[in-house]
């Protein structure tokens, strides 16, 4: 009885260690540790605590290593910065990873997340171009019809989920993008903050749904500046936009000043519309 009784504690010994050995919680303080962390290959769950007031970059942090989860997570959006000194630069988040938790951060750069993630952003305040969805070199590149439904198949499954963000198009080199923000999958936008700027020459917001997936906006607010569309849905399956409101909206050539929507359904309740334009319908 007492080897069974032994043995059986070495089993859940082992097992405990097994699972703590799988994640590493890195806490950084300049650049180097950013890079070297971003390099962490060894692990499945990898935990950056950002615990510095700011940390300034040259260059893309590229996270390109398989890994289960990746969390990015500073002491609050008004206490701890990173910010890309170079305006063309910014994370780069690619498909090896699956699940991503961006936290109590303010970025200053860009944020390009590829392919098939699961995402939360919460707490963060970011100014920069952002994207989500497929490879930008997969999405020019011809698909056989077996490609496109493997892609459909796993993109269904995949979202981003924004709460409590606050989201700037200043720092960006001016008319250098269609789009501020692109999104893809599906996506879960609460008590949110977007203001659009001259970094973008049409929208604020643009949304490809692809016909399979939904856009989905609660108590957010977005703010075109006179100059863009606050959102543009494209191909989306059915997409809601419950109690937002969307002022300052503009456009200039295609029509849609606040909403532009293209190939999709739309359900908008309680929803505030104000200071909105458009030269054509």
């Amino acid at each position: 009885m007492n080897i069974i009784f032994i043995i059986y504690h070495i089993q859940l010994i082992l097992q405990y260690f097994s699972v703590k050995v799988n994640s590493i919680e890195i806490v950084v303080y300049n650049e180097k540790d950013l890079i070297e962390s971003s390099r962490i290959s060894l692990y499945d769950e990898l935990n950056i605590i950002i615990n510095s007031t700011k940390i300034e970059l040259t260059n893309d942090i590229i996270f390109d290593n398989p890994l289960e989860k990746l969390t990015v997570t500073g002491l609050s959006y008004n206490s701890s910065l990173i910010k890309f000194n170079n305006k063309s630069s910014g994370f780069v988040i690619n498909n090896q990873i699956k699940n991503i938790e961006i936290n109590n951060i303010s970025i200053q750069g860009n944020l390009d997340i590829n392919n098939y993630i699961n995402v939360t952003i919460e707490n963060v305040d970011f100014n920069g171009f952002m994207y989500y969805g497929p490879n930008f070199n997969k999405k020019t590149d011809f698909w056989d019809e077996e490609d496109y439904y493997e892609y459909v198949y796993n993109f269904k499954k995949r979202s981003i989920v924004i709460k409590n963000f606050t989201y700037h198009a200043d720092y960006m080199i001016d008319n250098s993008r269609i789009s501020c923000i692109i999104f893809h999958g599906v996506v879960n936008i609460y008590n949110s903050f977007f203001y659009g700027s001259n970094a973008c020459t049409e929208n604020l917001i643009y949304y490809d749904g692809e016909s399979i997936n939904d856009f989905h906006s609660l108590n957010s607010f977005y703010n075109g500046a006179y100059l863009i569309t606050c959102l543009n849905i494209y191909d989306s399956y059915m997409s809601t936009i419950i109690s937002s409101t969307f002022i300052r909206g503009a456009s200039y050539t295609n029509g849609g000043g606040a909403i532009r929507i293209e190939l999709s359904s739309l359900e908008i309740m309680y929803t505030i519309f104000k200071d909105n334009f458009s030269l054509k319908n």
